[in-house]
C-alpha cells in the first residue's frame, strides 16, 4: 500500500493553501491514516503568478532541507515529492515539477486557443453569444480573470497532458486525493468539477484509472473571502464574486454532492469580507497576503486524512453519501489566537507552530549571542569534534540559502496572517533576548523569560545525543534540525507554554 496523498491546488487560492500546508508540515504537524508522502500538484496557466511561484520556492526549500536530514521525524518530517520524482524514481529537486503544464495555453490568447479565426461565420456568431471580444482576446498567460466559462474550455484538455499521464501511471493502491479550489474565480471554479469528473469517469482509458476512480477523494472549496480594489481597466470585478459563488454552488450541489462523486467536501468563506487586495489580473504582481482561511483550508487536509481509511471502496461498491463540513472558531475576536480554536486544532497548531517559531526566532535573534560562546557551538570543548554547528556551518552557503530562506518565508507567512482580516495573531512581537519566552498571545509568560539562554543550556545537554552520522551517512542539517526539535520542545514544555 503506497499511502500517498495527492493534493491538487487549483489557481492562486490552491497555491496559497498548499503554502500553508508546507508550513504546518515543516513545523512537525502530522497527517493521519499513516500517510507517508504528500504530492502537491499546482494547476494554474499563469506561470508567472506571484502566489504560485512563492509556493513552488517554499516547496523546493522544504525538499532541499529534508534531503539533508537523516531520518527526519519531526521538523520537516513529512515526505514531499513531485509526480516527476515518483514516475522516474528520481531525487531531482525541481520546483517546476510541482506544476501541471497546460498544452497550448502558453503565449496564447483565448481566441487562438479555440481556433476562432478558422471557423465559419455562423460558428463565430454562435461563440459570440458566449464570449465577449474581451474574453476572446484575453491573454491565457494570466489565467481566466474570473471567467469560469473560459477556464472550463482550456482546463478540459489538461487530462491529455504529459503530467496527468504521469499521475495516472504512479497512482497506486492505498493512495488518496484532495482538491483545493475557489468557487468565485475562473481557474478554480472551472477546474474543480472538471478534475473531479475526470477522476470519477467510468470509461477513462488511462493506466490505473480504476484505482483513482474508486480512491478516497476530498475537496476544499472557498467561498468569497476577500474583495479587490475597483479598477475599470481590469476584467476582474469582485462585486460579481457572491453571484458567481451562488451559481457555482447550485451546480456543485446537482452534479457533485447529489451524485456522491466526492467523499468529503469542505466549505470555507467569510460573508461581508472587508479586506481588500490590489486588483492584479495575474503574473508576479498577484501575490496576496496569507489569510487565516487558507490556514484553515490546510487544516481541512489534516481533518480529511484522519478519515481516509473509511472512505476506501473495493470491487466497485457505491460511494457513501458526501460529507459536508464547514470551519468555525469558538469566539469571533478582533484577532484570532490559539485559544479561539477548537481544542484539537488548537493543540495541533499551538505545539508545532510555537516550537518552529521559537526555532526561527532564535536563529534570527539569538544565535549571534551564542555562536562561538555556547558549548554546543564549539568543537574541542569537553568533547572533541562533537558538533557540526560551529561558525563555519552557520556561515555556509547551504545554511543561508536553505534554512535561513525557509525561516524568512515562515516569518513572512506569520506576519501576513496577523496583518490580514481576520487577523490570526498567535505570537507576540519580539522584544529582547531576556523576554524571548514571552512568546504566545493570551498566555501568561513564565517567571524566567530568557528562552534563548534556556535553549543554549538544553542544546549543550543534548548535543552528544543527536547523531550527526558519519562518513557517507552524514547529512549536514541532521544535527541542527534534530537538536532544535528536541530542545525547543524541552524548553517550552518545561515552561508550560505547549
Amino acid at each position: 500500500m503506497a499511502n500517498r496523498l495527492f493534493v491538487f491546488g487549483i489557481g492562486g487560492t490552491g497555491a496559497r493553501v498548499i503554502k500553508s500546508l508546507a508550513m504546518l508540515l515543516a513545523s512537525g504537524c502530522k497527517l493521519g491514516s499513516n500517510i507517508k508522502t504528500v504530492v502537491p500538484i499546482l494547476i494554474d496557466p499563469d506561470t508567472a503568478n506571484g502566489d504560485l511561484n512563492r509556493t513552488k520556492d517554499i516547496l523546493k526549500l522544504y525538499q532541499n532541507i529534508r534531503a539533508k536530514v537523516d531520518k527526519p521525524n519531526d521538523f520537516f518530517g513529512q515526505d514531499l515529492k513531485t509526480i516527476n520524482e515518483l514516475s522516474q524514481d528520481s531525487t531531482d529537486i525541481n520546483p517546476e515539477h510541482f506544476q501541471f503544464k497546460l498544452k497550448g495555453a502558453h503565449d496564447s490568447n483565448f481566441k487562438d486557443f479555440i481556433g476562432y479565426n478558422s471557423l465559419d461565420e455562423r460558428d463565430k456568431k454562435f461563440l459570440d453569444l458566449f464570449y465577449s471580444n474581451q474574453n476572446l482576446n484575453s491573454d491565457l498567460d494570466v489565467g481566466f480573470k474570473g471567467n469560469p466559462h473560459m477556464g472550463s474550455v482550456v482546463l478540459n484538455q489538461f487530462t491529455e497532458s504529459d503530467d496527468f499521464a504521469r499521475f495516472s501511471q504512479v497512482f497506486s493502491p492505498g493512495d488518496s486525493i484532495f482538491i483545493i479550489n475557489s468557487i468565485f474565480g475562473g481557474t478554480g471554479a472551472a477546474g474543480f468539477p472538471l478534475l473531479l469528473n475526470t477522476l470519477r469517469h467510468d470509461e477513462l482509458d488511462l493506466p490505473n484509472a480504476v484505482l483513482f476512480r474508486n480512491a478516497p477523494i476530498g475537496g476544499m472549496t472557498f467561498l468569497p473571502y476577500f474583495r479587490l480594489e475597483n479598477d475599470e481597466e481590469s476584467e476582474i470585478d469582485s462585486e460579481t464574486f457572491e453571484e458567481k459563488a451562488k451559481t457555482a454552488l447550485s451546480y456543485y450541489n446537482r452534479t457533485i454532492i447529489k451524485e456522491n462523486k466526492i467523499n468529503s467536501l469542505y466549505f470555507l468563506g467569510m460573508g461581508g469580507a472587508t479586506n481588500v487586495y490590489e486588483n492584479h489580473e495575474g503574473k508576479r504582481e498577484q501575490k496576496n497576503k496569507a489569510h487565516f482561511l487558507e490556514l484553515a483550508g490546510a487544516l481541512s487536509i489534516f481533518d480529511y486524512s484522519k478519515d481516509v481509511e473509511k472512505y476506501k471502496v473495493e470491487n466497485g461498491e457505491a460511494l457513501n453519501d458526501t460529507q459536508i463540513k464547514e470551519f468555525g472558531v469558538i469566539r469571533e475576536n478582533g484577532a484570532i489566537t490559539f485559544n479561539d480554536l477548537d481544542a484539537s486544532q488548537a493543540d495541533l497548531l499551538r505545539d508545532n507552530l510555537t516550537r518552529f517559531k521559537f526555532f526561527s526566532r532564535y536563529l534570527s535573534k539569538g544565535l549571534s549571542r551564542s555562536l562561538g560562546a555556547s558549548a554546543w557551538t564549539k568543537n574541542g570543548f569537553l568533547t572533541t569534534e562533537r558538533t557540526m554547528l560551529d561558525k563555519e556551518f552557520f556561515n555556509s552557503a547551504n545554511y543561508k540559502n536553505y534554512i535561513v530562506e525557509f525561516c524568512k518565508y515562515f516569518d513572512e507567512w506569520i506576519v501576513e496572517l496577523e496583518k490580514n482580516d481576520p487577523s490570526f495573531s498567535p505570537f507576540k512581537p519580539y522584544v529582547s533576548p531576556g523576554n524571548s519566552l514571552d512568546l504566545i498571545n493570551n498566555s501568561e509568560p513564565p517567571l524566567s523569560k530568557d528562552g534563548f539562554k534556556e535553549l543554549d543550556i538544553q542544546n549543550g545537554f543534548y548535543i552528544d545525543e543527536v547523531d550527526k552520522g558519519d562518513g557517507e551517512d552524514e547529512k549536514e542539517f541532521t544535527q541542527l534540525i534534530k537538536l532544535f526539535q528536541k530542545s525547543t520542545k524541552e524548553v517550552l514544555e518545561s515552561k508550560k507554554l505547549i
